[in-house]
């Protein structure tokens, strides 16, 4: 006599358990790495006005035409903050955006300042998720 398990359901309730392990796992990865990059960048950002540094926004799936008007500088803490709150409500895996649309900005990211050198957003998300 020949015994048969059949186990398919076993196999599809293991796959399904590590699909929900693998996802969570995932998801804590890109907001613990995305908020290390805003922080990281924020702070590193060179610092005059504070026009610059307060003009980081974070965005989830779409980007932002938003910059601070010249004369409203605000706290860097406040980009930081409201990009933390953005990260921390992401569900699934959207597409995170941390930018700046202060129209000298792509001169200080290449470097144009003494205060930061040149590249400094792209080493901040490298180290944030090395």
């Amino acid at each position: 006599m020949v015994s048969r398990i059949d186990m398919s359901e076993f196999s599809r309730a293991a796959v399904a358990d590590l699909a929900e392990d693998v996802q969570g796992d995932l998801e804590t990865y890109v907001k613990r790495g995305s908020l290390q990059a805003l922080s990281s960048i924020v702070e590193a950002s060179p610092v005059n006005e504070g026009r610059f540094r307060s003009g980081w926004i974070t965005t989830a799936n779409a980007t932002s035409n938003y910059a601070p008007p010249p004369g409203q500088e605000s706290y860097p803490n406040d980009a930081v903050s409201k990009g933390s709150s953005v990260i921390k409500s992401l569900k699934g895996f959207p597409v995170v955006y941390i930018q700046n649309n202060v129209e000298y900005g792509p001169f200080l990211a290449d470097g144009s300042s003494a205060q930061a050198p040149a590249g400094f957003v792209e080493l901040a998300v490298e180290a944030a998720f090395a």
